[in-house]
């Protein structure tokens, strides 16, 4: 606890500490850190990752986090973005050969990305579709690592525009036909000391970004 008091004293006042999920550190966040940049030359981030929908860590060694919240739930930080999602397929998908509308969603492969399977059973819900219809393949502990699997053509992902921005604009991967955007929950904000100026100016950038177009142009 006094080496955790030591270092808070003489800690960088230009340093921001923040946890997100590796996906959307790897994803979006690390990206996105040249905008950044080029508006505050001199803050400096230092990036944890953790469970998307983990609670701040309580030794207080951070500043922002952001941090994952299903549709219904609620949570004690500031919304950022809506999850809109959809099922994105590679094009090279060899079950997209039977795949003429939604009523074939049982032809592809689906990868798992949650321990329970909670997000497919919600989106099929969403869909009128009977959840049994979905068969899980491959399975993966990260919405990162399912959406790799995507790419190379296993099955199907059930991710964001958000977290596929650059599959999606290379052309790796495409949306399954036939389906909308569905809003499975949200990325929210907390801040542990919002006085801070680094911290004020991180939390400007990261909502101009949700706000002015840097995330809302890839939804």
């Amino acid at each position: 606890m006094l080496d955790a008091a030591a270092e808070e004293l003489h800690r960088d006042a230009d340093e921001v500490r923040v946890q997100a999920s590796s996906s959307l550190a790897v994803r979006w966040l690390i990206p996105s850190l040249g905008r950044l940049a080029a508006r505050h030359p001199r803050l400096r981030v230092k990036v944890e990752t953790i469970a998307g929908s983990e609670p701040p860590n309580g030794s207080g060694q951070w500043d922002v986090s952001i941090r994952y919240r299903r549709q219904g739930e609620t949570g004690a930080g500031k919304h950022l973005v809506p999850d809109l999602v959809l099922p994105m397929v590679s094009p090279r998908l060899p079950a997209l050969a039977t795949y003429q509308s939604s009523s074939d969603i049982a032809a592809i492969p689906a990868l798992r990305s949650t321990p329970d399977d909670w997000d497919w059973t919600l989106w099929c819900r969403s869909q009128g579709i009977d959840a049994g219809m979905v068969r899980i393949g491959h399975a993966f502990d990260t919405d990162d690592a399912a959406i790799r699997g995507a790419v190379v053509g296993v099955g199907m992902v059930l991710a964001s525009p958000l977290l596929t921005q650059a599959e999606l604009q290379s052309g790796a991967l495409m949306p399954l036909s036939g389906f909308e955007p569905f809003e499975l929950g949200c990325y929210e904000i907390e801040l542990r000391d919002g006085e801070r100026s680094a911290v004020r100016k991180f939390r400007q950038w990261l909502t101009d970004e949700a706000e002015g177009g840097q995330i809302a142009s890839s939804l």
